[in-house]
């Protein structure tokens, strides 16, 4: 039966994948998927080591990395690693359920797995998630096999696989605690649970080792794993957070770059930062802005924790509700969150009632703790995604049973998975406000690089009709219209963004690029100037600025090399403005 599952989840993300490479989103990477992509094309090309202090964690994009060197270079090698990783997930989660509920809930729980739509997305895309979630799983199987024998090598792997998790994701160190707090009130004696907790720590420390010699070393920083930590932080915890978006407060935004973070922390510190300091210091601000607004800190993290439950599949890439309903394999899956969040819950009576079940519910709700205290997507929520379908699997396989017995607690599961269904479904708090635009947004973004311009059209109305007033719903309508020609309507459209947020930058460039295009030097120049002075590190104001000052023919000879010299000055040297600079000069 096991191996009929496993060929279900084989052929299902066959056919997704397959179905998925003839829609244009095979394409169009998203945010994240170029990142990686981009990061590992660099490390197969032999830029093994890189010369900065690793961002993000490492492993998922070293091993894309090896696979594009082996392979060669095609969106088809990512995204067959990420189907293997899924089937190989669908394989753990049975072992997990069999040794919580026995091997009839073991195989209900991996069906769940093999068809759950969020799985199957996720896997088809080039993001850490999937692996991330596959290693912690394993770290989880890992502990049981240390409950059924005892031995310091088990306890060993089972951090050392955790360890693995942190370098993909370093959300993964919450599970160490949960894990020594299990080994510690287990049953036998005080002294081998003590060497079976340094053992997982000696363990967990193998893998993450060699990234921080490597931080130390090659960009002088020592960073544990990666740096994105305190910005994510900031992210989810600022007067502008909404819960689900990775969004900052003005002048930043949603669209803003990392140079641009760490301009505003070096211009406030008044020093040159490396990245593990840019980290602490919004980190930082982030814990200062909660000190300060307890309540409302509060109210954003319950917010959070119930958009973790919701039923919503939150994202700021792509509107994954629309290509939902585009995907065939998708669309006709009904087995939703709050579908498999109910029936985990009614499982609930029967997890709780031995300590490797009660394991797999505190490492879900500390995780799910810990999600919450930077921001929710969908994607971060994966790794839930096998600790309900156990539950829920344990509940199915025990369901004739429990009709035939008249169990007590058949009534007490039906009713908590009835609330949970509710809860999730129509959710207490509110979906913040602009969550159905930005997707859209993004979209719009991509279609305009690919030069779908009518297709853009009608996705940026779409998002107009949604939100009018949402950050850049009216910028990316004017772009649209300018690309189109029809210089009339961008102009009203930019104006609009201008009257809506005047204090971003991003619709003074394009008003400036306006009046250079009509060859009006001096409005153009102040439009640009207006945009600098509310983002002097903005890389395409300086450029734009440089363009007017070549284009202003009463220049005297020095004025070009000052607003170059300028430029540069504003921007760190950025190569982009250095070359924009050399070709006005």
């Amino acid at each position: 039966m096991l191996w009929v599952i496993l060929g279900l989840a084989v052929g299902l993300r066959l056919a997704y994948l397959w179905i998925y490479s003839t829609l244009p989103e095979w394409q169009r990477l998203t945010v994240d998927n170029w990142y990686h992509l981009h990061w590992a094309q660099s490390i197969a090309a032999g830029n093994l080591l890189g010369d900065t202090t690793y961002f993000r964690a490492p492993l998922y994009v070293w091993c894309l990395a090896l696979l594009t060197a082996v392979f060669g270079d095609s969106l088809w090698i990512g995204r067959l690693f990420g189907l293997a990783v899924g089937v190989v997930t669908v394989y753990v989660v049975y072992r997990l359920g069999r040794r919580v509920g026995g091997h009839g809930a073991g195989l209900a729980a991996a069906t769940l797995q093999a068809v759950l739509p969020a799985a199957l997305y996720f896997e088809g895309e080039l993001l850490l998630d999937p692996l991330f979630t596959l290693l912690l799983l394993t770290a989880v199987d890992r502990l049981f096999t240390w409950d059924e024998r005892r031995t310091p090598r088990n306890a060993l792997l089972s951090g050392l696989w955790l360890g693995l998790a942190a370098i993909t994701r370093p959300t993964a160190l919450v599970a160490a605690v949960v894990f020594a707090v299990y080994v510690l009130l287990r049953n036998g004696t005080h002294r081998g649970r003590i060497r079976a907790v340094a053992a997982m720590v000696m363990g967990l420390a193998i893998p993450i080792l060699p990234v921080l010699v490597r931080n130390v070393v090659v960009a002088g920083d020592p960073v544990m794993i990666a740096s994105q930590g305190g910005i994510n932080f900031y992210i989810g915890n600022n007067p502008a957070a909404d819960g689900v978006s990775a969004v900052l407060p003005e002048p930043l935004g949603y669209n803003w770059q990392i140079a641009e973070v760490r301009h505003v922390a070096e211009q406030e510190t008044g020093r040159s930062l490396k990245s593990g300091e840019v980290s602490s210091f919004w980190l930082r601000r982030g814990l200062r802005w909660a000190a300060a607004h307890p309540t409302a800190f509060l109210e954003l993290y319950a917010r959070k924790l119930v958009y973790a439950v919701s039923n919503t599949e939150w994202s700021n890439n792509r509107p994954l509700g629309l290509f939902f309903d585009q995907h065939p394999v998708l669309r006709r899956n009904p087995l939703r969150f709050w579908l498999l969040f109910a029936l985990a819950m009614a499982g609930l009576f029967l997890l709780v009632r031995t300590p490797r079940g009660r394991l797999l519910l505190w490492l879900g709700i500390a995780y799910t703790a810990a999600l919450a205290l930077f921001f929710v997507n969908s994607r971060f929520r994966l790794p839930l995604l096998p600790l309900l379908a156990v539950s829920a699997g344990g509940y199915l396989y025990a369901l004739p049973g429990l009709l035939r017995r008249g169990d007590r607690r058949l009534f007490g599961g039906t009713l908590l998975a009835v609330l949970a269904a509710l809860f999730s479904i129509y959710p207490p708090a509110h979906p913040p406000k602009g969550s159905a635009v930005q997707p859209q947004l993004t979209l719009v973004r991509e279609q305009l690089r690919q030069r779908e311009y009518t297709e853009a059209l009608r996705s940026i109305r779409a998002a107009l009709r949604r939100d009018s007033t949402f950050w850049d719903v009216n910028l990316l309508a004017g772009v649209v219209h300018l690309r189109l020609g029809e210089i009339d309507s961008a102009r009203h459209y930019f104006t609009k963004e201008l009257r809506y947020h005047p204090e971003r930058p991003q619709a003074y460039i394009n008003m400036a690029s306006l009046e250079l295009l009509n060859d009006r030097v001096d409005s153009a120049r102040w439009w640009a100037a207006e945009a600098i002075l509310r983002h002097p590190w903005d890389v395409t104001a300086n450029r734009l600025l440089l363009r007017i000052a070549a284009a202003d023919r009463r220049a005297a000879p020095g004025d070009l090399r000052l607003a170059a010299d300028s430029a540069l000055l504003r921007t760190d040297t950025n190569v982009y403005v250095a070359n924009e600079a050399a070709a006005a000069l």
